[in-house]
């Protein structure tokens, strides 16, 4: 690597600086290009695996601005076969609207839980009626 290239990382980097990291599978790895404030080029590493990129972009980084490995965000892009990128989306779009759904669910539960048995209902009565366990009325009642 050249001196003048890390010399100018080093530079221009500083606590939460922003660079962009690239990513494909490629092989049995996924190869990563590091672009940011200061690298004159994208910076060329590897991960193993995709729970890998992160980290291994973060030492990467250390290594070129010598900062610590928390010091500085990061935007990671995963490059996928134009066949596989709408399902992907698709799924993770929907765990998101899942996920928020849950917590939703979660509230409305615990609150018609807090009203029937102040208005008087047992928790048996309470569980049948929102169609979850006793034990979980006792879960969301905070007992």
């Amino acid at each position: 690597m050249p001196e003048e290239f890390v010399q100018q990382a080093m530079a221009s980097a500083g606590a939460g600086a922003a660079y962009r990291v690239r990513c494909e599978r490629r092989g049995g790895g996924w190869l990563l290009w590091i672009g940011g404030p200061g690298l004159a080029e994208e910076y060329v590493t590897q991960a193993r695996t995709y729970e890998d990129v992160d980290d291994a972009a973060r030492a990467a980084l250390a290594g070129l601005v010598g900062a610590p490995i928390d010091s500085f965000e990061l935007s990671i892009e995963v490059v996928l076969a134009p066949e596989l990128q709408e399902p992907v989306v698709l799924a993770r779009r929907l765990r998101r609207k899942a996920a928020a759904a849950q917590r939703q669910s979660v509230a409305a539960l615990e609150r018609a839980a807090r009203m029937l048995t102040a208005a008087g209902y047992t928790r048996r009565d309470a569980a049948a009626l929102l169609g979850v366990s006793r034990q979980r009325i006792s879960q969301l009642l905070g007992e």
